[in-house]
């Protein structure tokens, strides 16, 4: 599992790991942190084909969607396709909250889109394939 956490040295909403056996009981993975010296948020993560793959958010103006991989939590490669969702257009100021799931041989993502305080949508967009080839 990925989520935020907020420390006061580390930025706000650092992302952090933890495992489970029974999907009840977390235990926190040591060294396992991304986001350290910078605002990262919102993470994504899958397992495939032995590597981890996390969508995050990371703050810059726009606020644009990263990829990286691990095959441990702990080291980790950016993708060279990053940006990989950033907004356009009509799009807010705010793109967050990024899921996908793997539906037949689609791969649907959804996103959060708005302004923060006066309005938001929940946009998507599919690719055609597998997570295995969308990753």
């Amino acid at each position: 599992m990925a989520y935020e956490s907020k420390e006061e040295k580390y930025p706000p909403f650092t992302i952090k790991f933890a495992e489970s056996l029974d999907l009840r009981a977390w235990t926190k993975i040591p060294g396992a942190i991304y986001g350290t010296d910078r605002y990262t948020a919102c993470p994504a993560l899958r397992y495939v084909d032995g590597a981890f793959y996390m969508l995050y958010l990371e703050w810059l103006q726009p606020k644009w969607w990263y990829l990286t991989r691990s095959t441990d939590l702990i080291h980790w490669e950016q993708s060279p396709r990053n940006p990989v969702l950033a907004p356009e257009g009509v799009e807010g100021i705010n793109t967050s909250d990024i899921d996908l799931v793997e539906f037949g041989d689609k791969v649907m993502v959804f996103y959060l889109d708005g302004k923060q305080k006066t309005w938001g949508a929940v946009p998507s967009a599919e690719f055609d394939g597998t997570l295995k080839e969308f990753f």
